[in-house]
């Protein structure tokens, strides 16, 4: 039995900086943004309460901004790529991890104590660019999830070393969700309509679901 069923479809890093803002390590704060490491690079922006879109959408494709001229090309058709500096097949090939095994990543690092010199300048790098995302957002928090979160525990030090002033005007932190930062958003945009207006969706419902089941 097919139901004609609505369907929202939403940007990872878009639903992990509204659970973040709303419940987790961002509860509070009117400007944030959560960056999501799941193979790519993305980010989810939050500035004076509202999550920023784009005239296309494409607000938070961060991992293809370019830090340099020089650097290993991207599946994008250009060179010097944030994503390939520090993306899910920059830190596999740092760490060991096989190709094949880079979207369980995460899990992968949580398996380590300390950081692999590999790992180091991997931080660098990931420091280097949320201070360009700082200076052109001037968030007052910056959330690292996906496989960011294991990789800041190992190289919190040189992410830091890595953004210096920018970090008198902003604080970075793991989410306050963990691993289900996105999962908690998607509940978030699904329920928003139920919560903002109980009434009038359940009565949508109710007159929905049987022409539905009658079609």
């Amino acid at each position: 039995l097919g139901l004609d069923v609505p369907v929202t479809t939403a940007n990872d890093a878009d639903l992990g900086a509204l659970a973040e803002q709303r419940r987790g390590a961002g509860l509070g704060i009117d400007d944030l943004v959560y960056i999501s490491g799941n193979v790519g690079v993305g980010a989810g922006v939050i500035l004076g309460g509202h999550p920023l879109r784009g005239a296309a959408g494409y607000v938070g494709e961060v991992g293809h901004l370019r830090l340099g001229t020089e650097g290993r090309a991207c599946h994008c058709g250009n060179i010097g790529c944030w994503e390939t500096e520090v993306g899910g097949l920059a830190i596999a090939e740092a760490v060991g991890c096989p190709a094949e095994q880079v979207a369980s990543l995460d899990g992968f690092l949580d398996g380590y104590t300390g950081p692999l010199e590999g790992l180091r300048e991997i931080g660098e790098q990931l420091g280097g660019g949320l201070a360009s995302l700082v200076n052109v957002f001037n968030p007052e928090r910056l959330v690292l999830g996906g496989y960011f979160r294991p990789l800041f525990a190992l190289v919190g030090d040189e992410v830091r070393r890595a953004l210096p002033a920018p970090m008198e005007s902003v604080s970075l932190t793991t989410p306050g969700l963990g691993a289900d930062s996105v999962l908690v958003g998607a509940a978030e945009v699904a329920l928003e309509p139920l919560l903002v207006d109980p009434v009038a969706t359940m009565a949508q419902a109710v007159r929905d679901v049987p022409a539905r089941l009658a079609g």
